[in-house]
């Protein structure tokens, strides 16, 4: 029994021993609801159990300036982890993950840049609103088990000032259908028209 511990340990070890990347993912700052300014309340900051995604692309390409399809994902990006805020105003603690150069289809991460994309809601549907921030890169330092400066560990939002409260609209950025989901819900409405046309005749 006492083997098996010990190879369990050693392999956990040695997983974090050759990591190319470690990220503490997490936020502790309040994010409110669209539209809504300070002073906060209860009614004005986001919900506890909101989606959040850390993602990882190949190089630094700022955020976004636009809207995102129904995947969720820009062309590129990888999905690191994932995570649904514990506490009201999207605020999270998901831990520590040690990422390789497998993780990302085998680019050379550190080259990369990640950040956290937070969202409005824990299903983000159509017209939902999401917000980028933390992003680091794309120089990125290499993870060294034996010295922890080289985890990134900072709150993901701390790019805003302390004390600042920031609406989840305020990038202007929302989830959109994609084409392919418009044609299809137009080819579901032209089926409905004309079986309720053929029901009035």
């Amino acid at each position: 029994m006492k083997t098996v511990l010990l190879c369990v340990v050693l392999g956990g070890f040695s997983a974090n021993l050759f990591a190319d990347l470690a990220i503490s993912f997490r936020n502790t700052t309040l994010f409110l609801k669209p539209g809504e300014t300070t002073p906060i309340n209860s009614d004005s900051v986001l919900p506890a159990g909101t989606y959040a995604q850390l993602l990882w692309a190949p190089s630094n390409l700022t955020y976004r300036d636009g809207n995102l399809g129904l995947s969720l994902y820009d062309p590129g990006e990888i999905l690191l982890a994932e995570t649904y805020s514990t506490t009201t105003a999207a605020r999270f603690n998901a831990g520590i993950g040690v990422y390789t150069d497998a993780d990302v289809g085998g680019a050379d991460i550190n080259t990369g840049c990640f950040f956290a994309r937070i969202w409005e809601t824990a299903v983000p549907s159509p017209g939902a609103y999401f917000l980028e921030l933390g992003i680091q890169g794309p120089t990125l330092t290499e993870y060294n088990v034996f010295n922890p400066d080289t985890v990134y560990y900072t709150n993901l939002g701390a790019e805003y000032p302390s004390g600042t409260d920031i609406a989840i609209d305020v990038q202007g950025t929302t989830v959109v259908p994609e084409p392919s989901s418009i044609g299809l819900m137009g080819i579901a409405g032209l089926g409905m028209f004309l079986t309720r046309r053929k029901i009035r005749r």
